[in-house]
């Protein structure tokens, strides 16, 4: 207690440097914590499922492209579901949320939706909160892709409510259960709501449906050659990963002898669950950690030179105590124990700074993290900081109290100087902590710079249609109203002759899908050109309008697009991109052939430039067009061009579509720019922090260098002075200070040199058309530190330049 209460005085005698030091420590801290928050979330706490270790994604790969993993066909779902012995349950659903209508004519709103098969929440181990979840007697047909813009009947009667939407469109109502309410036209009963903390695998929905799987697989096309199903499973106990793995590989093998056409070129393959949901989200968020280390690492070299400083200017007071019978154990826990202080101190700041952090990243990570991510710091993550702050504590303290066992009291004594003069080992010390700054600092700033450069090159590459100034909004048709391809196409056409009527309107189109969110991949073959031996490849396939490519900026190549000759009575035509002309066609030249997707014939009439579906690829993906008049689904978006501010539309969109039918509400209007953005939200997020990270640990190499250089400047004062009275030049006497320290910040340029070499190899699979080791990123970290290490060091020795010689040579 006593070395406790000293500590506090002696922190208090000095508040300037106590605030500064807590503060640097707060920084290096809070960013930990905050990062270490969400690597718990993402990486290291339990899924919300039983067992959910045993919980397994089943995927479908094409052996040319082994690295992409896609959906299962309704077909190969049975397959594997009657052959298989290592799962104890297995379960089908859409792999991706759609849309719905809730509602009436007075307040429709459009709530998410997820088709699953029955099985669906006990094979993820999930009970309802309040009711129950699905059994076989809830089957139905379920509203599924067949082919040519036909659905299977929606006869779904009963539905599942997530948690959130359970709060959202009921008020949190403990009645809602065996409530009927309206989805899409349609009366169905709430059965079940689902616990606050559940997220499914597709990500977030608001209701959910079974459906039976039965009617796809018996159809003839959608059966195999449609996949769009994903595939969870739950292996037996006992049952390793890699058993089932190789079970798998073997059942996709006889598949792809028996059905050459649908599976000849398909490989199965399982994943854990939660590797499945992470996505590509685990290297950034590593990257992020290491980052935020080194933040700490520089704030504990930058205490620990302070920490050196202020030791060496209490020597006498250590002396005095030394001489009166204190042993240096006793000294030693004494600086140890203010250090502890100190981190206890920069602890509680920074975990402040870190919820602050994580409340700032909400926004701005969440897009880009799985969907049970969760940004808050619970009592792990405080518990981890209270260690982190203790061992912190240790680190920058263990040097500057070891250096007290060097102390000789009766030297110190003796000595009549105002301040103790510092030993080699110490001034060693100090410039190692130094050019260890600069090292981290401009490793740090070197990975910075390539992600930066990366996501310059990603945002500035050519999207291959004009984004600014267009506004995009979704429409989903209820089949109940709109149960034909003709009804929905009579829908679209006149919906689209009154946006045109809009003031400041230039251009109108619509869509299934709209660029960089293009999910439909169909199979296609050329009519009397099989493929020889192999699955028909797949590419991105949309409906669209005839004004979609002008809409959009999209250039024709060849031929032409969709006009008003091609209707529902005239024969299919498609337009291709020209990356699916060149790969499929000799020389290009594809205009006038006959390709079939899915059951339908269709003629190429034009092709058109390249669009780039994932704005974080480097090439365009071949991708087809049909026209939404003779391919009509009953969802599309709506895309308007005017010049000045898109979003000022939303208003005027909406009464039109008020007037066409009141029951349908406009699902989220923004714009074309920010549907980008979203896509590219999962590479901004580490370029921001490291880049963040990046100016704190600048900061604090800066005030590190500065440091050193005045200290080296103050010890050597005495002789500066002499050197002065006997006609030194100034200039003489600051270049004396640069030397010294000049070696220390070559030797911090050499350990960079060896940090960017290990940062590389971090960062190496997020770069975009940037070599790892580009010189305009690697230049700009390099000259940025040594910039920032020169100006601080100059401010040192011109201060040296101009010592007053008489009162250096009083102090003597």
């Amino acid at each position: 207690m006593n070395d406790l209460r000293f500590a506090f005085r002696q922190l208090l005698k000095n508040p300037g440097f106590t605030a500064v030091a807590v503060l640097t420590l707060a920084l290096g801290i809070g960013a930990n914590s905050a990062v270490f928050g969400v690597v718990k979330s993402v990486l290291l706490d339990a899924l919300p499922y039983a067992d959910a270790d045993r919980l397994v994604r089943l995927y479908g790969s094409y052996r040319d492209r082994p690295q992409e993993r896609g959906p299962l066909s309704a077909g190969t779902i049975k397959d594997i579901t009657d052959r298989q012995r290592s799962f104890e349950k297995l379960s089908a659903f859409q792999d991706f949320a759609s849309e719905a209508v809730y509602g009436g004519n007075d307040r429709p709103q459009t709530v998410k939706t997820a088709w699953v098969e029955p099985g669906f929440f006990q094979t993820l181990g999930v009970s309802a909160a309040s009711g129950r979840t699905f059994s076989q007697d809830d089957t139905t047909s379920g509203l599924a892709p067949l082919s040519g813009g036909q659905l299977s009947p929606d006869t779904a009667r009963v539905l599942v409510v997530s948690h959130a939407a359970w709060q959202r469109l009921f008020a949190g109502d403990p009645n809602a259960v065996g409530r009927d309410v309206p989805i899409n036209g349609i009366l169905r009963k709430i059965i079940g709501v689902l616990p606050r903390d559940f997220v499914a695998p597709m990500g977030q929905a608001d209701i959910y449906f079974a459906f039976d799987l039965g009617p796809v697989r018996a159809h003839a096309i959608a059966g195999r050659r449609s996949s769009w199903l994903g595939f969870i499973a739950r292996l037996k106990p006992g049952v390793t990963h890699e058993t089932a793995q190789r079970e798998l590989a073997a059942i996709g093998a006889e598949l792809a002898r028996e059905y050459p056409e649908s599976n000849g070129n398909l490989e199965l393959a399982t994943m854990p669950l939660r590797d499945a949901m992470l996505g590509d989200t685990r290297t950034p968020l590593l990257v992020l950690m290491a980052s935020a280390g080194l933040v700490l690492f520089i704030a504990c070299a930058n205490l620990a030179g302070a920490l050196l400083t202020r030791t060496l200017a209490r020597r006498k007071e250590f002396a005095v105590r030394a001489a009166l019978g204190a042993g240096n154990g006793r000294l030693i826990r004494q600086l140890l124990t203010e250090s502890a202080v100190l981190a206890l101190a920069g602890g509680v700041t920074g975990l402040l700074l870190a919820a602050l952090l994580l409340a700032f990243l909400r926004g701005l990570a969440l897009p880009a993290l799985p969907a049970y991510a969760d940004l808050s710091l619970d009592a792990g993550a405080v518990l981890v900081t209270a260690v982190l702050a203790l061992g912190t504590g240790f680190a920058f303290g263990l040097a500057p109290a070891l250096s007290i066992g060097r102390v000789d009291p009766q030297a110190t004594l003796r000595d009549e100087s105002r301040s103790a003069t510092e030993s080699r080992h110490s001034r060693r010390l100090r410039g190692a902590l130094a050019s260890g700054q600069m090292a981290l600092c401009i490793s740090l700033l070197a990975g910075a710079g390539l992600l930066a450069r990366s996501l310059w090159t990603m945002t500035t590459a050519p999207l291959g249609f004009e984004p600014n100034g267009v506004l995009t909004a979704f429409i989903q048709l209820p089949p109940r109203d709109y149960p034909t391809p003709e009804a929905r196409a009579r829908f679209y056409q006149q919906f689209l002759e009154r946006l045109r009527t809009l003031p400041g309107v230039e251009a109108v189109a619509n869509g299934t899908s709209i660029p960089t969110a293009v999910r439909s991949r169909m199979p296609f073959t050329i009519d009397g050109a099989p493929w020889p031996g192999t699955e028909a490849p797949l590419v991105l396939f949309a409906s669209v309008s005839d004004d979609y490519f002008r809409t959009l900026g999209i250039p024709i190549r060849k031929g032409r697009t969709f006009d008003a000759q091609d209707h529902a009575g005239t024969p299919a035509v498609v337009v291709i991109s020209e990356s699916m002309a060149r790969r499929y066609w000799p020389g290009g030249e594809a205009l006038g052939a006959r390709i079939r997707i899915g059951p339908t014939l269709m003629e190429v009439v034009g092709i058109v430039g390249d669009v780039r579906n994932d704005p974080a690829r480097r090439d365009a993906e071949p991708m087809a067009y049909s026209l939404t008049r003779q391919n009509p689904w009953p969802i599309a978006s709506f895309l308007l061009r005017a010049p000045g501010e898109p979003m000022a539309l939303v208003r005027s969109v909406e009464r039109e579509l008020a007037a066409m039918d009141a029951g349908l509400p406009l699902d989220l209007p923004m714009t074309l720019n920010e549907v980008v953005g979203e896509k590219l939200a999962s590479r901004r997020l580490p370029v921001f922090l490291m880049g963040a990270f990046g100016a704190v640990a600048l900061l604090l190499a800066s005030v590190g260098v500065y440091a050193m250089f005045a200290s080296m400047a103050a010890e050597r004062e005495r002789e500066f002075g002499v050197r002065l009275a006997l006609g030194s030049r100034p200039r003489a006497i600051a270049g004396l200070v640069l030397r010294q320290g000049a070696l220390w910040m070559a030797a911090g340029l050499a350990g960079g040199a060896l940090g960017i070499v290990m940062v590389v190899r971090f960062v190496r699979e997020l770069l975009y058309s940037v070599g790892p080791f580009d010189p305009l990123a690697l230049g700009v970290a390099v000259t940025t530190v040594m910039t920032v290490a020169i100006m601080a060091a100059l401010l040192p020795a011109v201060r040296a330049s101009r010592i007053d010689p008489a009162r250096a040579l009083r102090a003597e």
